[in-house]
């Protein structure tokens, strides 16, 4: 159980700044400055740092419209002032609507407690309900609110835990720091990418070639790669394919793809992978995805789709 942590209500338009210059640096850190002078007692231990940090908005304190990590905490009734107007500086440039700077107050008086340095912010595409998230203190899931403020420590059930890891080692190339940590929880989604997947392909749980429906065996493959992703591409249901483990395989190194041909999603193996291999694994050219249920998702799947289309011949020339 991975624990987490939902702030309720935050003002939109924090957030939106955040999320817009996330998309120009990923490496800049960005301030969280909830107006309340209680404890959130699990970061401000710092060996719980960094955690995934999920937020609703002011105008919808019942869904989940971003998700980053929180990377340090600090209180700021223990900072000095020229720290705070370094931080005030700051904030005046990436976070313009913070007009108070780091001297934002609770009362009126004495700036609020909490400093929360946070990376990676992005939007969890789709949104989804606090309803799916588990409160660590009972097991039961988040209840709707009716305003905003506070704070939940939660986790997601594992069943919707995206269980690739293949991108873990692509990524770190053998080394796992912080800043990877944090790419990998953006990466898994907390298992939102592959639910968005599930429910942009409507076939639930099953393999869309073959039909398996083991769900240990089932993968949500990205058909552009996580790493040429930008951060909404990388939770985009549209940019997946739930695969059985032995098919992912094939389709993140190439050795398969999947063209268009009129309203179907047909397989195309690459010259490299040979016919033995093919018929051991029960796959025939020509074998087509069940794509039935896509609709309106459609248009976005053959778009990414494309890029995989020109990866593959790349290598396949």
């Amino acid at each position: 159980m991975d624990k987490a942590v939902l702030f309720y209500g935050v003002f939109d338009e924090t957030l939106r700044e955040i999320y817009l210059e996330c998309q120009k640096s990923t490496n800049e850190t960005f301030y969280l400055q909830p107006k309340t002078s209680d404890a959130i007692k699990i970061i401000e231990d710092p060996s719980n740092l960094p955690i995934t940090l999920y937020v609703t908005t002011s105008n919808d304190v019942n869904t989940v419209s971003y998700q980053c990590e929180i990377m340090k905490w600090e209180n700021k009734q223990e900072l000095d002032g020229t720290y705070l107007d370094g931080v005030t500086d700051k904030l005046a440039i990436i976070q313009p609507s913070e007009t108070t700077g780091a001297y934002l107050s609770f009362d009126g008086i004495a700036p609020s407690r909490h400093l929360i340095h946070v990376k990676n912010m992005v939007k969890t595409s789709p949104k989804f309900p606090i309803t799916d998230l588990i409160l660590t203190s009972s097991d039961e899931p988040c209840k709707e609110r009716s305003q905003g403020g506070g704070h939940a420590v939660v986790y997601l059930p594992t069943e919707i835990i995206d269980s690739s890891v293949t991108d873990v080692v692509e990524l770190s190339n053998g080394i796992i720091d912080t800043s990877t940590v944090a790419l990998v929880n953006a990466r898994l989604g907390q298992g939102r990418f592959r639910k968005n997947v599930i429910n942009t392909w409507g076939n639930k749980e099953m393999c869309a070639l073959t039909g398996i429906d083991t769900k240990e065996l089932l993968i949500a493959s990205h058909i552009k790669p996580w790493s040429e992703s930008n951060s909404e591409e990388r939770l985009d249901g549209a940019n997946g394919i739930l695969l059985a483990s032995h098919i992912d395989k094939l389709f993140d190194a190439y050795l398969i793809t999947f063209r268009k041909k009129g309203s179907d999603y047909v397989l195309v193996p690459a010259k490299r992978l040979s016919k033995m291999t093919m018929k051991e694994l029960n796959l025939d050219k020509g074998m087509t995805l069940l794509s039935g249920y896509l609709m309106n998702h459609e248009q976005n799947v053959d778009k990414y789709l494309v890029h995989h289309n020109s990866n593959f011949d790349e290598l396949d020339n």
